[in-house]
């Protein structure tokens, strides 16, 4: 066990992903005279591969420089997760996934790890108008417990001051480790007005922390700092409050995927052009039947069904609104009964050729896992 995974597997560490192309990983707002809102809106783009670094934090003070200093790179993400093995010499060279898993939910390169570290996402929150420029003394006092009147290192998220409400993240110190299902329990008690987004409680969900980029328009904070730290009565979370929680588990009804004879070595500069495509196409007719016509394209090239599920739910959230239980999981069990029954033949070339020679050579099963 190399020392690089033991690290990931320490509960006060911070795992920071850098693309593996150095590519930006904030949002960029550009001016448009056409567009309603006077501006549009890029979304990150990093790839499909990234170079793991830890690192591990102390107190408060400690954790806002790593996060200050790692959002200053431009190309790097926080994840909770860990490691679930040693990296092969290839992978440390060129960067390893962040969803990709060999065949079933529970085999990911990234795995649950409990942290003593978490960040609470506020996604629009309601916050008092005459408090929304310093709402942190507001929001100390207001969250819920165990969080509230706690010390915390603050972050406005790139949509701050371009959409309505408040938007940033919240960073705690917890007294002890609590796993992402725990904290995924404790959500199902929190107060509408946080708005709060769970999607961070679990092990690859990126923490984008990079500050946004504005191309022909001001940035609506300027002047105004993006990170600080905000004191309370107290400097750690007592993590009691979530221990004593049955963790939420997944869907019981939630069925997996495993696709044997899966290519070893999908072309993946393909792969990556589709994304780029498929990411900056408008929906055509339903977003269902768009969310299924990318899943089986993606399915196509031989991505792997977990990723294809996460990349379609994040066509959907493109699309303007949350996808809803099981909807990115469909599309994916569709694409992959096309397949089955050798009927996945696209228009795009050069997969509507090539497919059809190649689907003899895959075994697809959809099991329950």
């Amino acid at each position: 066990m190399t020392d690089l995974m033991l690290r990931t597997q320490a509960p006060a560490s911070i795992v920071l992903l850098r693309s593996a192309r150095g590519a930006f990983c904030g949002k960029t707002f550009t001016a448009s005279t056409t567009a309603p809102e006077g501006f549009t809106e890029q979304r990150p783009e990093p790839g499909l591969k990234w170079h793991p670094t830890v690192a591990s934090f102390g107190d408060l003070p400690r954790l806002q420089a790593l996060l200050l200093a790692a959002a200053k790179l431009g190309d790097a993400i926080v994840i909770r997760g860990a490691l679930s093995r040693d990296l092969t010499d290839e992978e440390q060279a060129a960067g390893i996934y962040r969803r990709l898993v060999d065949g079933g939910f529970a085999n990911g390169l990234w795995v649950p790890c409990a942290r003593t570290w978490v960040a609470l996402d506020l996604d629009g929150s309601k916050v008092p108008e005459n408090v929304a420029a310093d709402p942190w003394v507001w929001l100390a006092e207001h969250l819920p417990e165990p969080f509230k009147q706690a010390s915390f290192v603050w972050n406005r998220t790139a949509s701050s001051g371009i959409k309505p409400g408040f938007r940033g993240r919240l960073f705690f110190i917890l007294d002890e480790p609590v796993t992402d299902a725990q904290l995924r329990a404790w959500t199902r008690t929190a107060p509408e007005w946080m708005k709060l987004d769970d999607s961070l409680f679990s092990a690859n969900q990126p923490h984008y922390i990079a500050a946004p980029r504005f191309e022909g328009l001001p940035d609506p904070l300027q002047g105004c700092p993006r990170w600080g730290l905000h004191g309370g009565i107290r400097n750690e979370v007592p993590a009691a409050a979530f221990l004593s929680l049955a963790p939420a588990g997944e869907d019981p009804q939630r069925v997996g995927f495993v696709l044997d004879d899966l290519p070893a070595e999908p072309n993946l500069a393909e792969i990556e052009r589709r994304l780029e495509r498929i990411r900056a196409q408008t929906s055509h007719g339903s977003r269902h039947n768009h969310a299924n016509g990318a899943a089986c394209e993606l399915i196509g090239l031989g991505m792997a069904p977990e990723l294809v599920e996460l990349e379609v739910e994040d066509l959907i959230r493109r699309g303007g609104r949350e996808p809803g239980p099981g909807e990115g999981y469909r599309a994916v069990k569709h694409a992959l009964g096309k397949l089955q029954e050798g009927r996945l033949l696209l228009t795009q070339q050069p997969l509507a050729k090539v497919l059809a020679s190649e689907l003899a050579a895959f075994n697809v099963q959809v099991n329950a896992v």
